[in-house]
Parts: C-alpha cells; sequence; structure tokens
C-alpha cells in the first residue's frame, strides 16, 4: 500500500586516561609553590540515539509523515593532581569529579491533502524535551586529610512546541509558493547549587 517504516539507532562509548608527571627546576630564584605535578585525568562517554520514521498514504492523495527520536547521553570526567613542594613532600591533593547525563525526546509529523488544482493543505507539529543533569565534586587540601570540599548540582529543562498549517501552491514545476500560520512555545527550568 505504499506505507513506510524506518528505524535507525547508533550506539557510541568511548573512554580514555592521560597520566602526566611535571618536574619545575629553578636555578636563580624562588621555587614554586609545587616543583613537583602528578596528575590523571580520565573520561568516560556513552551515547544512545534511536530515530523511528511512518510514512503512510491515505485516501485522495493525502498522505501522513510521523517521526520520533530519542537520545541518552552521559559523560564522567575525573581528574586528581599531587603536588609536592621543594622538599619532596606532598603540598596538594586536588580530586575533581563530574558526571553529566543529557536525555532528549523529538517528535514532528506532517498531514497534507490536495484541495484543488496545484494546491495541497499540510499542518503539523514539532515538538521536544530536553533534561540535563550535572553534579560537580572536589575535594581540595594542602596533604591529607583534605579541609576544602565543594558539591555542586545542576538541573536544567526545556520544552518546547509548535504547530502550523499552510497552503502549498506549486505555481508551476519549478515554482511554489507557501503561505501558512506557525505557533510556537518554549519553557525553560533550571535550578542549581
Amino acid at each position: 500500500n505504499g506505507d513506510t517504516l524506518t528505524s535507525q539507532s547508533f550506539l557510541n562509548a568511548s573512554s580514555f586516561e592521560l597520566k602526566a608527571k611535571r618536574t619545575v627546576q629553578t636555578p636563580v630564584g624562588a621555587p614554586p609553590a609545587y616543583t613537583g605535578m602528578d596528575m590523571v585525568l580520565t573520561n568516560k562517554s556513552d551515547s544512545f540515539r534511536t530515530d523511528l520514521n511512518l510514512v503512510k498514504k491515505l485516501g485522495d492523495g493525502a498522505k501522513l509523515d510521523v517521526k520520533a527520536g530519542a537520545n541518552f547521553n552521559r559523560q564522567q570526567n575525573d581528574a586528581h593532581r599531587f603536588g609536592y613542594n621543594p622538599a619532596g613532600a606532598l603540598a596538594l591533593d586536588d580530586s575533581t569529579d563530574t558526571a553529566t547525563d543529557e536525555t532528549g525526546y523529538t517528535t514532528t509529523g506532517k498531514y497534507s491533502s490536495p484541495i484543488g488544482e496545484g494546491h495541497a493543505l499540510a499542518m503539523g507539529w514539532d515538538a521536544g524535551y530536553s533534561e540535563r543533569d550535572e553534579d560537580r565534586f572536589e575535594n581540595f587540601g594542602i596533604a591529607v586529610p583534605r579541609p576544602y570540599t565543594t558539591s555542586e548540582q545542576y538541573l536544567s529543562e526545556i520544552s518546547r512546541v509548535a504547530a502550523w498549517a499552510q497552503d502549498e501552491w506549486t505555481v508551476t514545476p519549478r515554482w511554489s509558493v507557501y503561505m501558512g500560520v506557525r505557533w510556537e512555545g518554549i519553557q525553560t527550568t533550571s535550578s542549581g547549587t
């Protein structure tokens, strides 16, 4: 009957680790607070996206085209630094952990139907929702134990929806005119510490 249903999905995962060592020598003048520094940086990232598309032919030349999708993303970043004073003693112990999660959903649709010679009535919608959640935790100390700790959390949400209708006028095979109306709304919220 000419109807089609298609789907595609993508999955990606990655990770890396970086280890670095730095030594500073000062032949002349005062040495820096940390003449030695060891650093370990790690990152892990996972993402998944999927899309679904349905095209359905209706009677009298009408057609319905509907799409829906979802995506999920997660990242974890960790950083750890050890600083040593000129005497070689541990003088800095700093660790930072950040986790981020993102989720999104979308849907679009279009209905079209011929309404006369060269004219077609089209109407549809476009909607989506996304959320981002981020947590950051840091321990900062001069040697051990660590006297300074921070914890930050952040959450944001975006919701949007649009509806439209238009007359699609095919004047010639190479010239088309579109006239219509569109309404769109968006709402955003955020919170954090």
